[in-house]
């Protein structure tokens, strides 16, 4: 599965939420969720879910082709 948007992302544009809050979250150890994070390790979907939840988003952030602007430096790619 593709991340079209990634987690850190969303969690550092969106929310003051902390790694260790969002590893809290999930049930998992801070190195755990470090390694998914970083793209070293996958997100299961359920994970996903319960992270849109937690940052107040949509989970198709994750993968929908939606603008993005709000934490693109560049500007957006898919509106144009």
């Amino acid at each position: 599965m593709n991340i079209k948007f990634a987690v850190k992302s969303a969690r550092v544009g969106f929310t003051k939420i902390t790694q260790e809050e969002a590893a809290r979250h999930l049930g998992i150890s801070l190195t755990a969720y470090n390694r998914k994070e970083n793209g070293k390790a996958k997100f299961y979907a359920d994970e996903l879910w319960k992270l849109a939840q937690l940052f107040g988003v949509s989970i198709n952030i994750f993968f929908d082709r939606e603008c993005h602007n709000k934490t693109q430096d560049r500007g957006c790619t898919v509106c144009e």
